[in-house]
């Protein structure tokens, strides 16, 4: 469990700081009203079809490819079964489909329109159903072995949990 927390965090600290670098480099030009952007020193660096506006473009679609094919592989293959734990492969991938749509956002200059701006919702859509579904995750009971209880063993575990209270309390039995 060690181990596991500290690759997230590890995750983390990359996540931020790439996110970090990435909009102190740009904060002046995304700043700067769109009508402008074309006069600005870093436009041709920034923009869209820009050396670093691209590269933003191509390593986050390539980050959301490789963090969902790498998760799902892991799931299905029973030859990786033994390549880590599914937990620690859970992380990676979030770590890789949320900075992947941020460099993807960073790629677009905040600038939304046309048909494209439908892909890049829907995969905003996806990217918060994603993180929806990870809280969700996070809040059904499970047991020590990381399966999911039944209520059945959610209510014993409240009996029990009531019955050490009674006693180390020295409340009397609810009827």
């Amino acid at each position: 469990m060690r181990g596991s927390r500290l690759f997230g965090a590890l995750l983390a600290a990359v996540w931020l700081t790439v996110a970090i670098l990435a909009v102190r480099q740009g904060a002046d030009y995304y700043r700067t009203p769109i009508a402008d952007r074309a006069f600005a020193p870093q436009h041709e660096l920034l923009k869209p079809s820009g050396l670093v506006g691209h590269g933003y473009g191509i390593a986050g679609t390539l980050m959301m490819l490789v963090g969902v094919a790498l998760y799902s592989a892991r799931k299905r293959i029973s030859a990786l079964k033994g390549a880590g734990g599914l937990g620690n492969w859970l992380q990676f991938h979030i770590f890789l489909c949320t900075l992947g749509p941020f460099l993807v956002l960073l790629h677009t200059t905040f600038k939304f329109g046309g048909i494209v701006s439908i892909a890049f919702w829907s995969m905003t859509v996806v990217v918060a159903s994603g993180v929806f579904g990870r809280y969700l995750f996070a809040r059904i009971p499970k047991a020590m072995d990381g399966r999911f209880r039944d209520l059945r063993e959610v209510e014993q575990e409240i009996e029990r949990l009531e019955n050490a209270i009674r006693a180390a309390a020295a409340v009397p039995e609810r009827r």
